[in-house]
């Protein structure tokens, strides 16, 4: 009997870490989006920073081609660390919906945000 609930135990533990693939619950791995994003694109930050940086690998991409890309990043990082998915964009004052990007040497846009919460 306490064989099978130690093994009941191990089960249950590996399967709250993802090694175990059971399709009812969720995995917490890798977080992937439920659709395929718009754009490649990678997330600059130290480990736990409020502050961070998406640079979208197309060159040229304008902000609502890229939009749900970035946020996809930007939102996964938050909630990480932060326990919020509220982010500030960097934006003109006034117009916090109109991000403003930066262009890396190879023409990559760049867009910055802080993780609001806690």
């Amino acid at each position: 009997m306490s064989r099978l609930v130690c093994l009941l135990l191990v089960s249950a533990a590996l399967a709250g870490c993802g090694r175990i693939p059971i399709p009812s619950l969720p995995s917490f791995g890798a977080t992937r989006p439920a659709e395929p994003l718009p754009y490649d694109a990678r997330l600059i930050a130290d480990r736990g920073a409020e502050e961070f940086s998406v640079v979208v690998e197309a060159p040229g991409v304008p902000l609502e081609a890229s939009r749900e890309t970035v946020r996809f990043y930007g939102t996964r990082h938050c909630l990480r660390y932060f326990g919020s998915s509220r982010i500030a964009w960097d934006a003109p004052a006034g117009n916090p919906a109109a991000w403003t990007a930066t262009a890396t040497e190879a023409g990559l846009p760049v867009y910055s945000g802080r993780c609001i919460g806690r």
